[in-house]
């Protein structure tokens, strides 16, 4: 599902004009990025969660030289599915 079908799923289900669907989800997408790079943790209620996770910094090899190339740290997006989300995954193989 492309961003355009999920703003005409979400105004069909919510009785929402699309407008109005694209300026939540844009709010949506501020707020989220927001709180994860302040380090808090974003919780969907039925999704998951959003939080970030430091990656240490490490030394990685290149595949054709072979020569040893620095990695540094950096911070990234985790997602974590909730349990129910989960659940009606298995129920679906």
């Amino acid at each position: 599902m492309n961003h355009t079908e999920l703003t005409r799923a979400l105004s069909a289900a919510s009785k929402l004009t699309q407008k109005d669907v694209e300026a939540v989800l844009s709010a949506l997408a501020t707020v989220v990025t927001a709180q994860v790079q302040s380090g808090s943790e974003v919780a969907l209620h039925g999704i998951g969660k959003i939080k970030a996770r430091h990656k240490a910094a490490r030394t990685s090899r290149n595949p054709k030289t072979g020569a040893a190339v620095a990695v540094p740290a950096k911070l990234t997006a985790v997602f974590s599915a909730s349990k129910s989300l989960k659940d009606a995954l298995a129920l679906n193989p």
